[in-house]
């Protein structure tokens, strides 16, 4: 029987890897990595591997420091050096609240970028990665469940390009060995590991799927390895085959270079549903927008082309499509009709917006007839800390939650907690706004409903009057302090 020593090695010769040339290892301490690090310092020259290890600060100041203690200590026995990267407390949980992910995902994006930094730094183009078969298995798994597009069933990849530009590569020769095999080997080699006591929490999904999911589908459906293993192989058969009509496409579909590329339309249209959207997806990667690329996205943009939509907004990007073309325009906060919303309860409820403004977070904003300011902290902010020159302001605080919508009246609407309901219709007749201009109503709505309406007139000078009921103080709203101003006052 060929040793798991041996299928490396072959595995690194299949993929060409220069065993002359330095190579990194990602270097957790635990099982999977030790066993990879102890098959590289027997196939590779010492002076050829370097270790490095991504610390989230996710766990006990204790268990890092033992962890550390292991890592430098098991590095200096195989003679190579160990690189070890700190990640800033608190970071990793700030990244998943500002981009909506868990921390998982969030550990995973600052550990690759870590690594690639790292190689860089080091002239190392090949990064060794030991993920094993049932990290492949569990993450069938876990894309299974939460959703999201068909490709990425296809597992990981065996290798990878992870840094075009600087030609960097991340390989992975464990995925054909399961975890009892490395666990085997270890014990049967001597070698030591550190545990992450993280791996046994069940507030992490993919830990639910380990200790929960899989043990049951052993018990209940022995077979089921080899079956999501053929649905794998065949969900990468159709992403390659996907890929490869999309990629014939793009010279005829596509003209342009860069930020100026622009799509045909007519051409585009003539292309099948999931080709249509590769070749958006291709497109956004032309642009160099390729990480705010979601499927909701490529969805929002494929919708507003089909339906003639002179503009629209995807990925917080904006393009115009009045021309028979898709053309990037820029960074976008906000755009009219057809945008891709993330509070679910609003869509389709929009046609003809007057104005719509999405907001996720504390900045400065235009929107409709006004210009917006919004803060948010203990104390009501200074002039300064809200950034506005003049005084031809007014400043409003209103309790909400992020991410909020700030958008025009739609007939019908109330605003109420049970007790207390009121028709947004008589609040415009009771304030004497015409209704040729009743749009001017705004509406403040979070994910828990309207919070606020804010009436406006212009005869004369600039007032505002907020209206909100005292029970949308609800414990996950907070006082958020919002100046508004019309154009062109500051």
């Amino acid at each position: 029987m060929k040793t798991l020593e041996y299928k490396v090695k072959k595995f690194l010769l299949d993929m060409h890897v220069d065993f002359h040339k330095p190579l990194a290892i990602a270097f957790s301490g635990g099982l999977d990595s030790s066993v990879l690090l102890y098959i590289l310092v027997r196939i590779f020259d010492h002076d050829n591997i370097r270790a490095i290890h991504v610390c989230h600060n996710l766990r006990s100041k204790e268990e890092l420091e033992r962890e550390r203690i292991f890592l430098q200590k098991t590095c200096k026995a195989y003679s190579i050096p160990i690189t070890i990267v700190n990640i800033r407390q608190g970071a990793i949980s700030e990244y998943a609240h500002r981009k909506n992910c868990g921390i998982e995902a969030a550990a995973r994006h600052y550990r690759y970028h870590a690594l690639v930094r790292t190689a860089q730094r080091f002239g190392i183009s090949t990064i060794v990665t030991a993920h094993q078969a049932d990290d492949q298995a569990e993450t069938f798994l876990l894309r299974l469940v939460r959703g999201g597009r068909l490709e990425t069933l296809g597992g990981i990849s065996a290798s990878r390009l992870v840094d075009s530009t600087k030609g960097i590569n991340v390989i992975r020769p464990l995925l054909s060995f399961r975890r009892h095999e490395l666990e085997a080997f270890a014990r049967e080699n001597n070698l030591e590991w550190s545990e992450d006591s993280t791996n046994r929490e069940l507030s992490f999904l993919r830990n639910r799927i380990r200790h929960v999911l899989i043990p049951l589908l052993d018990k209940e459906f022995p077979s089921w390895r080899s079956s999501i293993e053929s649905y794998r192989w065949q969900a990468q058969e159709l992403n390659t085959l996907i890929t490869s009509i999309a990629c014939q496409s793009m010279p005829k579909v596509m003209r342009g270079l860069g930020k100026d590329a622009i799509l045909d339309q007519a051409l585009f249209r003539k292309e099948e549903a999931l080709v249509r959207r590769r070749i958006l997806r291709l497109f956004f990667m032309h642009l160099g927008l390729k990480d705010a690329v979601s499927q909701g996205a490529l969805e929002s943009l494929e919708r507003a082309i089909l339906q003639g939509a002179p503009r629209v907004e995807a990925a917080r990007c904006q393009f115009d499509l009045s021309n028979g073309v898709v053309k990037y325009i820029g960074k976008a906060n906000s755009s009219s009709g057809f945008l891709d919303r993330s509070i679910s309860q609003l869509k389709g409820l929009f046609r003809f917006d007057e104005f719509f403004l999405r907001v996720g977070e504390p900045g400065q904003y235009e929107c409709g007839p006004l210009k917006m300011v919004v803060s948010q902290s203990v104390q009501p902010p200074s002039l300064d800390n809200a950034s506005i020159d003049k005084e031809q302001f007014l400043r409003l605080s209103i309790p909400l939650s992020f991410p909020f919508i700030f958008r025009n009246r739609k007939e019908g609407e109330n605003i109420g907690d049970g007790d207390r309901s009121k028709d947004l219709g008589s609040t415009s007749k009771n304030q004497k706004i015409s209704a040729d201009i009743s749009h001017i109503v705004a509406i403040l709505e979070d994910e828990y409903g309207i919070a606020a309406i804010l009436t406006m007139t212009f005869d004369g000078r600039f007032s505002i009057k907020s209206d909100y009921s005292s029970r949308l103080l609800c414990e996950k709203r907070k006082i958020l302090y919002i100046f508004l101003s019309r154009k062109g006052d500051f």
